[in-house]
């Protein structure tokens, strides 16, 4: 368990394939405070990637509905790909503003 200041909110987002479908959930804790778990169950042809961007997607729409934007969300993945992928994306669209300036 990571150990962080009791005003942050971290949510863990892990994706995992079984043999015919694929699943992902997040889970939602202030400080030891276990507040919520969402469950989601995918298709199998759907990737871990997808799985694990909708899942964060899920997160960050779950945190921007029950909680201040004061609040500090730290959101927990162990998937490299989906992090580089976020992280693109935010670039490109950085650069794309950055352009229409």
């Amino acid at each position: 368990m990571v150990d962080l200041p009791p005003n942050m909110l971290p949510s863990y987002s892990p994706a995992l394939r079984m043999r015919h479908s694929i699943g992902g959930c997040f889970a939602v804790y202030n400080g030891t405070y276990h507040i919520v778990t969402k469950y989601y169950r995918f298709p199998p042809y759907c990737s871990n990637l997808q799985a694990d961007l909708f899942v964060i997607l899920e997160a960050v729409n779950f945190a921007k509905e029950k909680f201040s934007s004061a609040a500090v969300i730290t959101i927990i993945n162990n998937n490299i790909g989906a992090i580089k992928h976020i992280l693109k994306m935010t670039a490109r669209k950085q650069s794309t503003w950055q352009g229409k300036l």
